[in-house]
């Protein structure tokens, strides 16, 4: 289970799902990953990183 935050930054999703960062970033340049401009930051919210843990489980 994640910890019940809001958003989470590139970095922060590519540790939880236990990645290096070039993945996330690929799959947020070809629209695969939801993301939120915060200001100058992009975020992903909390949400989007379940969805993303889920899939990953059933491969």
């Amino acid at each position: 289970m994640i910890p019940q935050r809001a958003m989470y930054s590139l970095d922060e999703v590519a540790e939880m799902l236990g990645l290096s960062i070039n993945p996330v970033r690929r799959w947020r340049s070809l629209g695969r990953l939801r993301v939120v401009k915060v200001g100058r930051s992009v975020r992903v919210p909390a949400d989007e990183v379940e969805r993303l843990r889920h899939a990953r489980r059933r491969r």
